[in-house]
C-alpha cells in the first residue's frame, strides 16, 4: 500500500517497504490510490494501425498509485526521469521497457491513450518512458515513469506503482479504441 510521507512514498510490503521520495520541490497534480483490475504495462511505444493505436502490453491488477508531479522551473525531463529511475536501481529490478525521445512515438499517444493525462501531452523529443518490475520478497511491484517537457516549457512527471496481486493475463500487441 502506499503512503505520502513527508518528501517520500512507501509502498509497504510484506518484506519490507518500497521507498521512493518526491521530487525535490516539485508540485503534486494528483496522487490517487485505486484497486485496478485491469492495469496495463506498456512495453513499447505507440504506432497507428489501420487507424487503431496499438502497443505491445502486459496486463496485470492490483493496488495502483497514480502520481502526476509538476517539476518546478529550470528542471528538465531528464533531470526527472533520472531522479525517480536512480532510486528504482536500488531495487531487484527487471526492465520491461525504456526509450527516449522520438524513439518513444508521439507524446500524445501517452498523454492521451495510455495516460489519460491532459498536462503529459509534450515535445517528442523531451520524453523519457520507463516500465520496472521490481521482485520485492512475497511481492512483485511493477513502475511504469514517463517524463516530459511541454511546450510552455513545463516538465511534468507521471510515476505509477501496481502493487500485483498476482493475476497476469499476459501479454500482446493489442489495439486501443
Amino acid at each position: 500500500m502506499f503512503v505520502a510521507c513527508s518528501g517520500a512514498q512507501a509502498l509497504e510490503g510484506p518484506g519490507g517497504p518500497l521507498q521512493l521520495n518526491d521530487f525535490p520541490g516539485a508540485s503534486i497534480e494528483s496522487r490517487a490510490q485505486t484497486d485496478e483490475r485491469d492495469y496495463m504495462v506498456a512495453l513499447g511505444n505507440y504506432r497507428k494501425v489501420r487507424g487503431l493505436w496499438r502497443v505491445e502490453e502486459l496486463r496485470t491488477s492490483g493496488e495502483l498509485t497514480r502520481t502526476t508531479y509538476r517539476l518546478p522551473d529550470n528542471h528538465s525531463a531528464r533531470e526527472g526521469f533520472d531522479f525517480f529511475a536512480r532510486q528504482l536501481a536500488q531495487y531487484p529490478l527487471r526492465e520491461l521497457y525504456v526509450c527516449q525521445s522520438r524513439d518513444c512515438g508521439e507524446s500524445n499517444s501517452w498523454a492521451n491513450n495510455h495516460f489519460n493525462v491532459y498536462q503529459l501531452y509534450g515535445l517528442d523529443q523531451y520524453q523519457y518512458y520507463g516500465a520496472y518490475e521490481l521482485s520485492l520478497p512475497e511481492e512483485t511491484v511493477y513502475v511504469t515513469l514517463y517524463a516530459v517537457l511541454r511546450g510552455n516549457k513545463r516538465v511534468y512527471v507521471q510515476l505509477e506503482v501496481l502493487s500485483s496481486d498476482g493475476a497476469e493475463t499476459g501479454s500482446a500487441d493489442r489495439p486501443l479504441e
